[in-house]
């Protein structure tokens, strides 16, 4: 009569029937977690299309140096009203309000005249948006400099010559001292501008490499980042999208 050996006398290689059982559970698990995934991402590409969000639009995080992104959808419902207060000084040297640009859509972003980095092909890309929207009186742009004790605002009207902006719709402006316009950046459109200093060197300026895009109520709908190869299509899409609303 044969009998089955003890399980310390098993002949090596053998499977134990529980360790089968935890193995096939294991992959229903994987299987099931990854069924509902795809639903909840399926679910949210159909809510993005329904509210004229555009897929693909990213946030970057608050951190300059990391290139971790977060989806569109994670702005709050409400969204973020910019501050109507703040003030600004424009490239003719003329004070105005945040609040003075209500009743457009407006694409921010921020900059500054010496930047050799991303400026230059940021405000390539707002000039192309300009020029797209040249026959709606609703849409307008701001750009911001991050270097204000430099850009004045007869440096910052030189600067919009090398674009050939519509100054009466695209506005270079001047938010004050660098703290200032650090707390505009940070605290009004959630984005991050400084200054970053190392041992021993000179202090350089950083900035976010997205555009902002308020709707006509003051409230931040968007942001589309410089590096998004498709930046153009979404930022039209969303313009457009924002002009349908009432």
């Amino acid at each position: 009569m044969e009998s089955t050996p003890p399980s310390s006398q098993r002949p090596s290689g053998t499977v134990s029937k529980r360790t089968i059982i935890l193995v096939v559970a294991f992959c229903v698990i994987a299987i099931v977690g990854t069924a509902f995934y795809s639903f909840y991402r399926f679910a949210e590409y159909g809510r993005m299309r329904r509210e004229g969000i555009p897929v693909g639009s990213t946030l970057n995080s608050a951190y300059p140096d990391s290139t971790r992104s977060i989806s569109a959808l994670n702005l709050p419902a409400d969204y973020r009203a910019v501050p109507d207060t703040a003030r600004l000084v424009d490239q003719r040297g003329v004070q105005f309000r945040l609040g003075d640009l209500r009743g457009s859509v407006v694409v921010v972003d921020f900059f500054f005249s010496r930047c050799t980095g991303p400026c230059p092909t940021m405000n390539r890309g707002m000039a192309q948006l300009a020029t797209q929207f040249a026959a709606e009186p609703k849409v307008k742009f701001l750009s911001v400099t991050v270097d204000p004790l430099y850009d004045t605002p007869a440096r910052l009207a030189s600067y919009a010559k090398l674009f050939e902006a519509d100054t009466s719709r695209w506005i270079f402006a001047n938010a004050g001292g660098p703290q200032a316009t650090y707390d505009l950046a940070a605290t009004g459109f959630a984005m991050s501008a400084g200054e970053r200093q190392q041992p021993d060197t000179v202090a350089t300026i950083f900035h976010d490499e997205r555009y902002v895009i308020v709707d006509r109520h003051g409230r931040i709908r968007g942001y589309v980042h410089v590096n998004d190869p498709q930046w153009k299509q979404h930022t039209i899409e969303r313009v457009q999208s924002l002009l349908r609303e009432e």
